[in-house]
């Protein structure tokens, strides 16, 4: 499960919301991420970053025309939240395959105060938040951030990071705090 990300395709919204693929692909595929061919109208990508289960859900519209497949963040504000493993055991590739999937997440998001909104942390030793829920507002802004994030090495302090990632979700940290329709 290393760095993992897995379409889900077909969902049945009234039912189960999250079913596991039938043939998931490697992070270092990463490059397909914002045009996996996806079906039907409605559409969720859950990536797994690394062997954390850092939930990021982006709820996508699909085009149905058969030769344009490609998919679109719907217009609306989620806060999402992105735990990068920065310990020594994952290494400098790893560490920059996290990296390069971050970027095409933000490559197919609309950013702005009443659209999507990101925050990262990074975790070994220590858990370092990279930047917060209301740091920025631009998609340049945050390619520049992810650009200056530097691979820290340590100790893999893994349940430090979760409850970090918990204190993150707050109005402290540029969360918005409104209905329960998104997991947090």
């Amino acid at each position: 499960m290393v760095g993992m990300v897995r379409p889900i395709a077909k969902l049945a919204l009234e039912g189960t919301t999250h079913r596991p693929p039938k043939k998931p692909f490697n992070a270092g595929d990463c490059t397909r991420l914002p045009s996996v061919a996806l079906m039907g109208e409605e559409c969720f990508m859950i990536g797994i970053i690394y062997a954390i289960w850092s939930f990021i859900s982006l709820r996508i519209k699909c085009d149905t025309d058969e030769l344009a497949r490609t998919c679109r963040p719907i217009d609306r504000g989620l806060d999402v939240l992105v735990i990068l493993d920065g310990s020594g055991s994952v290494g400098g590739n790893t560490f920059d395959t996290q990296i390069a999937m971050l970027d095409r997440i933000v490559d197919t998001a609309i950013f702005g105060p009443d659209k999507t909104r990101l925050a990262v942390l990074q975790y070994a030793s220590y858990t370092k938040v990279e930047f917060n829920f209301n740091d920025f507002e631009t998609r340049e802004q945050y390619k520049e951030a992810i650009g200056n994030i530097r691979y820290m090495s340590g100790t893999t302090r893994t349940g430090r990071a979760l409850q970090k990632a918990f204190e993150t979700f707050s109005e402290e940290h540029g969360a918005r705090i409104r209905d329960n329709s998104v997991a947090q």
